[in-house]
């Protein structure tokens, strides 16, 4: 799949979000779910640049994008930057986020 980005991550410690404690003066957001693998695994874009800039493809081509960061563990926290296809942003589903 040409809209798939891959990043090495442990899956254990995906973040999930937490009813019972809510993040103080913020709240759970919906944001998009990035794609990690072709398995379908997925983790949530938390912040994406409003800059378009060229990227490599996975399949090794030059494309448009935006720079991003994701939220691949809760506990500690940890983000990752990855570069993400333009084309692919209206693909991702969505999914819960405390802020």
């Amino acid at each position: 799949m040409s809209n798939i980005i891959s990043i090495p991550v442990d899956s254990s410690g995906l973040f999930r979000p937490d009813d019972t404690k809510p993040v103080r003066g913020g709240g759970t957001r919906m944001v998009p779910m990035v794609p990690i693998d072709d398995e379908g695994n997925t983790i949530p874009c938390i912040w994406r640049s409003h800059e378009v800039v060229e990227i490599t493809k996975k399949d090794g081509s030059k494309g448009r994008g935006n720079h991003c960061l994701l939220l691949a563990c809760k506990n500690p926290p940890l983000v990752l930057p990855a570069d993400v296809d333009l084309d692919a942003w209206p693909t991702f589903g969505e999914g819960p986020v405390e802020w």
